[in-house]
């Protein structure tokens, strides 16, 4: 859980000598005290549409976005990717962004799903999996093992 991992990360930043408070909050609350700024560090987690857009964190009003961070040249081309009116400069868009994103860092991923079952060799059928959505179809794939003196015999 998001709380157990703030004990820990409290925990091991008190061993450097910090001051630490974990609260865990109802949503209201929780969204108030993001609001009001009066922290220096908070562990929450997103979930992004299937378009993955991100500015609901970045952008300077975006509704998600409780860090203070404002820069309004990256919120422009975030405007202009999220556009869709030059597919051709998409590429070079989201450069820029990654660019400033890795420069400036307003938020610090500790976690993120990765992709590992759905590009193993043994699983086939129509596997089409969605950034959002893993499972996509997976009602069809089927899994071949190779059986081994490990597996013989194993139910």
């Amino acid at each position: 859980s998001r709380v157990a991992a703030a004990g820990k990360i409290a925990a091991d930043l008190k061993k450097a000598g910090l001051k630490t408070q974990v609260a865990s909050l109802p949503w209201d609350a929780y969204i108030a005290a993001l609001q009001s700024g009066a922290y220096d560090l908070y562990l929450g987690g997103i979930k992004v549409t299937p378009a993955m857009d991100f500015r609901p964190w970045l952008l300077d009003v975006g509704a998600y976005k409780f860090t203070g961070y404002i820069n309004g040249h990256l919120e422009d081309l975030l405007n202009q990717f999220r556009s869709g009116q030059n597919p051709e400069g998409l590429a070079g868009l989201y450069t820029q962004i990654r660019d400033i994103l890795d420069q400036d860092l307003p938020y610090r991923s500790l976690f993120y799903k990765t992709s590992g079952a759905i590009l193993s060799p043994a699983l086939t059928g129509d596997v089409k999996p969605l950034f959002t959505d893993y499972y996509r179809n997976s009602d069809g794939w089927t899994v071949r093992y190779e059986a081994t003196p490990e597996t013989e015999g194993a139910e």
